[in-house]
């Protein structure tokens, strides 16, 4: 029936020349909307993911009951072989070269002790008033006896430390300043944020944010991973437009895979998403791309899987559009 089209425009000698010859030309790009069609339907079976519905939360505020305060180190402890006493204003002499190194402090009780401001390089030959000695390096030993108290002159009680080698962390209670004693002398600290090597809040993750979703009815007190304490104060309510569910990795996921398939769920085009079944889509409402979870205008069937519908009706009508013009062309 092709030819008669052609018949119709350009007679019926040429008609079976042409026809064949718009064949062959639209063959590639009729090829071409095919393998389109067929990709975005792979790509729409990759993203197939399981779900399940997101407990009701609420946005709420906190705010830290404590404070954290740091001890910097300042400087290497040694313990001093071969020399009785320290040698009064006199340098070590390191190395080589002889470099001269004032120390910061010596401690002639149990043990010689002399604290320096740099390490030594492992091997060095060390010489203190001309005399050969030798320097054995000490674990960083803190204050045990560390006050924190308030410009009121009130204890704050100091309710954990955290010895991190280069520094001392101490979680002291309450937010007003305070300074640190230790032997009834200031100790140099600095104090941190509340929220300093935090990475768990209760027992979810958390990035120190101090605005965030908190299940309905839990605690108003969580504690940080940091030892901090936190006091949920304000909640900020938002009008719920939909549901809200938790995209899922599929059982069947690639160990080697590169590409998380919940991703392709919380780009900004995506309008809706569909069952493998048949069925009426479900609309994106909202979508949260770092936690891969959708709000939706309903809950979909339990069970179901999820998939991000590809948007094929363009390369459809295309093909359809070449298909015209390749088998039954208008005369015109």
């Amino acid at each position: 029936m092709r030819p008669l089209f052609f018949q119709a425009t350009v007679g019926t000698r040429p008609a079976h020349a042409i026809a064949a010859q718009a064949h062959e030309s639209l063959r590639p790009y009729v090829a071409y909307l095919k393998s389109s069609i067929r990709g975005a339907k792979a790509r729409e079976a990759r993203s197939t993911c399981p779900w399940e519905a997101v407990p009701d939360e609420r946005r709420v505020r906190i705010e830290p009951l404590d404070q954290l305060v740091t001890i910097a180190r300042t400087g290497f402890t040694y313990r001093v072989r071969g020399i009785e006493a320290a040698p009064e204003g006199m340098p070590l002499f390191v190395g080589a070269r002889f470099r001269p190194i004032d120390p910061i402090s010596t401690e002639a009780s149990p043990h010689l002790r002399v604290t320096l401001a740099e390490e030594l390089p492992e091997g060095d030959a060390v010489f203190w008033a001309g005399l050969p000695c030798d320097l054995e390096r000490e674990p960083t030993s803190w204050p045990s006896d560390l006050a924190a108290i308030r410009a009121d002159g009130s204890d704050a009680a100091i309710r954990a430390r955290f010895d991190q080698g280069e520094r001392l962390v101490l979680v002291v209670e309450g937010t007003a300043p305070v300074t640190l004693l230790a032997s009834r002398t200031a100790v140099d600290a600095l104090p941190l944020d509340a929220a300093d090597g935090a990475r768990l809040l209760g027992s979810g993750p958390w990035d120190g944010e101090r605005t965030i979703r908190a299940p309905k009815g839990d605690t108003d007190l969580l504690v940080a991973d940091n030892g901090v304490r936190w006091r949920v104060r304000a909640e900020r309510t938002r009008r719920t437009r939909g549901v809200w569910i938790q995209i899922l990795l599929p059982d069947d996921l690639d160990s080697n895979a590169t590409v998380d398939p919940r991703s392709a769920y919380c780009e900004d085009g995506v309008r809706e998403v569909r069952t493998t079944g048949r069925g009426r889509p479900y609309k994106v409402l909202g979508f949260r791309r770092d936690a891969y979870r959708l709000e939706l205008d309903r809950l979909p069937p339990p069970g179901s899987l999820l998939h991000v519908p590809e948007n094929t009706g363009n390369a459809r009508r295309q093909r359809q559009a070449a298909f015209r013009l390749k088998d039954s062309p208008l005369p015109h």
